[in-house]
């Protein structure tokens, strides 16, 4: 057990194998992210907080001269999304991962194994590190959400379409068209 998160939006620690414990309770949660086997959450004053293991730094917070506004987390890497839209990453980098391009307008980010993406203001796709099979969106527009897993990556699209990149256990879960129609909600 690495811990909780409380009715309240606090974070309590606790269990055996935690290496890097939060606080016994830190300040509100607004985000939770879950990597390989560490947590990051982001709370409301902007601060983030990483336990679990840190057996690549993916728990050493960098320090941030703004707020942070999103939080992402992949097996062995950590991602934040500041204010001002620019993106720091940090763990292990050994497939670029926790390097990414120069980015001034992020909104969110997503994370798999070994690669990151990033929703931009413009609701397109920044991606970077492992793209081996294909799991960093590319030509994505009109993104109104993402979300990554192992080696792939998905992307909510404005008019209410879900696309996929990359592969599963199971194989490929692209298409030449990775379209995918789901029913709108009234």
């Amino acid at each position: 057990k690495i811990g909780g998160v409380t009715r309240g939006g606090k974070v309590k620690a606790g269990g055996a194998g935690v290496s890097s414990n939060p606080p016994l309770e830190v300040a509100r949660v607004a985000k939770i992210a879950v990597g390989g086997d560490h947590v990051l959450a982001l709370l409301f004053n902007g601060g983030v907080v990483g336990w679990g293991s840190n057996e690549h730094g993916q728990c050493n917070i960098p320090a941030m001269n703004e707020a942070a506004v999103s939080v992402a987390a992949g097996a062995h890497h950590s991602v934040a999304v500041l204010e001002s839209g620019k993106v720091l990453a940090w763990g292990l980098n050994n497939a670029g991962q926790a390097s990414p391009p120069p980015i001034f307008n992020a909104t969110d980010a997503a994370c798999g194994t070994d690669h990151s993406i990033a929703l931009t203001s413009n609701s397109t796709i920044i991606g970077w590190g492992n793209n081996t099979v294909n799991q960093i969106p590319h030509m994505a527009v009109n993104v109104a959400a993402i979300a990554a897993g192992d080696y792939f990556s998905v992307t909510l699209h404005f008019d209410g379409m879900v696309r996929a990149w990359g592969s599963t256990d199971e194989g490929d879960i692209s298409m030449a068209t990775p379209t995918f129609p789901f029913a709108r909600l009234p």
